[in-house]
């Protein structure tokens, strides 16, 4: 299924690193710190491609045009789409107000990839602790939300 092996393996990546970070006691100034913040943003859109994927999306739409990188849209995307199946819909309006707290703390930051292309450490959004667990849940959710669109279909 497009997406959600490499949506998955970025959520993994995200826990891996940011449980050596704090077990570690790594400075907030390490620049591995900015570097993870990149991490939960796209570990989010490609489970969101994911869940649009299986509801019939291709890969061209989802690349491309108002989808590419911006969460807010692929998020709205989902909503709607999955307007006509109550179980998944259900699921996801329970994800709607963290998902939307979420992007409205990274959305614009990972839209303009400044936390890819970061010249100072001024980007800190996310901040260490109940921030990053959400992200790490909410993409998690996402993902499991694919999985049962994938098991209905079969």
């Amino acid at each position: 299924m497009p997406y959600l092996i490499p949506g998955i393996g970025h959520l993994n990546l995200v826990k891996i690193s940011y449980n050596y970070l704090n077990e570690n006691n790594i400075p907030r100034e390490d620049s591995s710190w900015i570097a993870l913040h990149f991490s939960p943003g796209l570990a989010l859109e490609v489970s969101l491609k994911a869940c649009l994927s299986q509801l019939g999306f291709s890969t061209d739409q989802l690349k491309t045009g108002k989808f590419g990188h911006r969460l807010d849209a692929l998020t709205n995307a989902v909503e709607e789409s999955l307007d006509g199946n109550p179980q998944a819909f259900n699921k996801f309006l329970i994800l709607r107000p963290v998902l939307g707290e979420l992007i409205d703390c990274i959305g614009a930051d990972y839209l303009n990839m400044n936390y890819r292309y970061l010249e100072g450490d001024e980007v800190f959004s996310i901040r260490p602790g109940d921030s990053f667990l959400n992200a790490i849940s909410l993409v998690e959710s996402v993902c499991n939300i694919t999985e049962f669109l994938q098991s209905q279909k079969t």
